[in-house]
């Protein structure tokens, strides 16, 4: 398999299933003017989702010796 195909997939599927926390960060930026010290909790709960989707990335291709990083 392509890696760079593997790639978009990672790319789709991984906002696909953070795409919630993604919204509830940027309303909560929109409503408190940008203050990023105001989101923390939600900017930490989109993390989460993203290291979590991650790790179970990882453990599907374990096969395929992957490096991810995990950016935000």
């Amino acid at each position: 398999m392509h890696f760079k195909y593997l790639e978009n997939i990672f790319n789709k599927k991984v906002r696909e299933n953070c795409e919630k926390y993604e919204k509830i960060y940027f309303d909560c930026l929109k409503n408190n003017f940008d203050k990023k010290e105001y989101c923390q909790s939600e900017f930490h709960d989109l993390k989460l989702c993203v290291h979590q989707f991650c790790k179970e990335w990882k453990k599907k291709y374990k096969n395929y010796n992957l490096k991810i990083e995990e950016k935000i």
